[in-house]
């Protein structure tokens, strides 16, 4: 028992620690005078009815050590969840970001995220969404590589129909369809350059007319020479 007793009364050492620590105002005084009295019967031989006290020791030591934990878990989950709101605000951009990309199924599941994050009554919750936005956020990032890759290759695809179109400039005469044709050409060039930043979906369209018509012109010019 001599051990037994050492033993709690580590385990009570540390266990006012993390209530010190906690700021929990947990009340020790009925354990530590069960202790008093562990030590009083075991200097007086009482083996029997050390048994019964050491019990209620470790009794009320697991009852302080829930409470304990129940108090640091709560703590936890407050700064989880102020942390949680804090973040909404990011998820916010993610949300706009995604709109604006036109990616309508990563919006419903961000938005889907901050409402539980804001309901959230368990850290669980919030760290288990935490992850599905940071997965959502590099799908987001993906998409936005890959889109500002094909911009890319449009942005070339023009340049070098405007170079064709430069060249094909200077060998016009007095061909007036094929003057009318590169009018249009520069000014297709010009809006689907525009469309790169503000509607880029109808760039392609316009590739297609702007090829049709260097095909158009350049036969003009070949056929007048």
């Amino acid at each position: 028992q001599s051990q037994t007793i050492k033993k709690y009364e580590w385990n009570i050492k540390k266990l006012k620690d993390v209530n010190l620590k906690l700021n929990a105002n947990i009340n020790f005084d009925s354990i530590d005078g069960l202790m008093n009295l562990a030590k009083k019967n075991l200097t007086e031989g009482d083996i029997g009815q050390n048994q019964q006290t050491l019990e209620k020791i470790a009794d009320k030591g697991r009852k302080i050590q829930k409470l304990l934990y129940d108090i640091s878990q709560e703590g936890k989950f407050d700064r989880a969840k102020q942390f949680a709101i804090e973040y909404t605000k990011n998820v916010d951009q993610l949300i706009e970001k995604a709109k604006k990309m036109g990616l309508s199924d990563t919006v419903g599941k961000l938005e889907n995220s901050k409402i539980i994050i804001i309901h959230a009554n368990t850290t669980n919750q919030i760290v288990n969404q935490h992850k599905i936005i940071i997965i959502l956020k590099y799908k987001i990032e993906q998409a936005n590589y890959l889109q500002q890759a094909k911009l890319l290759q449009l942005k070339s695809i023009l340049t070098g129909f405007e170079n064709q179109a430069k060249i094909l400039a200077d060998q016009v005469t007095e061909d007036n369809a094929a003057k009318y044709f590169l009018k249009n050409i520069f000014y297709l060039i010009d809006e689907a350059k525009k469309d790169l930043k503000n509607s880029p979906e109808s760039v392609p369209g316009k590739i297609t007319e702007i090829k049709n018509l260097l095909i158009k012109t350049e036969k003009l010019i070949n056929n007048s020479s």
